[in-house]
């Protein structure tokens, strides 16, 4: 155990001295649906666990999770997100040894919105939209050293102005020599994209570096993972805590902790195996004055 909490204080330092160089010029950036995670079990535990959990959805949070957590899988989300809207996901990750390959599709809608004018008249409705398609690769560079790339297209409509771009995302992994230890790096959400009412949208790029320590006994299973994240467009660096299980390879657990989020802490989870079929929820809820809560459900088929 003193082993990973060194690492964590190594994560801390690595975002803190990256923090630096990263740009701070917020306001220009769009698509923040990019920052909303799609799988049911790295939500539930506040956006950690891509390395532990059985969907699809792990190479979204860190290009190389495919080729540790083995997934071969198809997975469906469902989130009834905040104020309404709806954010849907599908994708799908497959596991071939020393490679890893999966495709995801995204869609945020933020439903019908009533358009007013200067003087608050009715100028009829409009209905903003977010979409994102990602394809991954991953690979061994040598046992203990993994690499892996996200690169995908996404699409930005609001009243009647759109944007489309590229996205690419880069993650890193080392295993450790000690048992369950693992240490990663993602950098994700750099590209470019069309211009929207006269002006460029900048992505809400990030860096993230992660510690992660695995657990097994014989009946149990379970990863505790720290995150330390700095986004382009915020200001300060913020730090995620995480714990998911799995009993006798059939309940599914999952908690989480977000540190230094204007409206967010807490979240959880519960999930259960059926064989090759998987049913997760997840709940995420918001503090101050937003007052509102995530709900989100997911199928997971596992094809091997």
């Amino acid at each position: 155990m003193k082993r990973f909490f060194l690492m964590t204080l190594l994560v801390t330092l690595v975002v803190v001295c990256f923090a630096e160089k990263v740009d701070g010029n917020a306001g220009k950036h769009g698509m923040q649906m990019l920052k909303i995670n799609s799988g049911i079990a790295v939500t539930a535990a506040s956006g950690t666990g891509e390395f532990f959990s059985d969907d699809a959805f792990g190479f979204l949070v860190n290009p190389v999770a495919g080729l540790i957590n083995k997934s071969n899988a198809i997975s469906f989300t469902n989130n009834n997100w905040l104020f309404g809207t709806t954010y849907n996901s599908i994708g799908i990750s497959n596991y071939a040894g020393k490679q890893s390959y999966g495709i995801a599709f995204r869609y945020l809608d933020y439903g019908k919105i009533e358009g007013k004018d200067e003087l608050a008249q009715d100028i009829g409705d409009f209905h903003p939209l977010d979409a994102n398609f990602a394809g991954n690769y991953a690979f061994r560079i040598t046992p203990n050293h993994l690499v892996g790339f996200n690169g995908g297209l996404f699409y930005e409509k609001l009243d009647t102005e759109s944007s489309i771009g590229v996205l690419i995302d880069f993650g890193y992994a080392y295993l450790t020599p000690f048992q369950g230890l693992k240490f990663a790096f993602a950098a994700k959400n750099y590209g470019t994209s069309t211009k929207m009412n006269n002006e460029k949208l900048e992505t809400p790029s990030s860096i993230e570096v992660s510690a992660v320590q695995n657990f097994n006994f014989k009946t149990v299973a379970f990863s505790f993972q720290t995150k330390t994240l700095k986004f382009v467009d915020d200001d300060n660096f913020k730090i995620v805590l995480g714990l998911s299980s799995v009993i006798n390879n059939i309940l599914k657990l999952q908690a989480g902790y977000k540190i230094n989020y204007d409206a967010e802490s807490f979240t959880a989870g519960v999930g259960i195996n059926l064989k090759k079929l998987s049913v997760d929820y997840a709940y995420s809820p918001t503090t101050n004055y937003l007052n509102d809560s995530a709900h989100l459900v997911g199928l997971t088929l596992k094809f091997k």
